[in-house]
């Protein structure tokens, strides 16, 4: 039986719902655009992604728990 596109998108959002529900063992802190709060990112990301120059143009809050763009 062939396997329909909406069956494939149920599968893996399935899936990515699995994985991204473990917990994680470091601190999460937010990550934010325009506003919303779109997911958690481990302290090791936040300062990964404080550092690239193009993103530095547009961080909000210095919050060390929060990445806002």
């Amino acid at each position: 039986m062939s396997e329909t596109f909406m069956d494939r998108v149920r599968v893996l959002q399935k899936e990515l719902r699995t994985r991204t529900c473990l917990e994680s063992p470091d601190p999460l802190g937010a990550f934010v655009i325009g506003g919303h709060a779109v997911g958690r990112l481990t302290p090791k990301v936040i300062a990964v992604l404080r550092q690239d120059p193009i993103l530095t143009q547009w961080v909000g809050e210095r919050d060390p728990q929060t990445f806002t763009l």
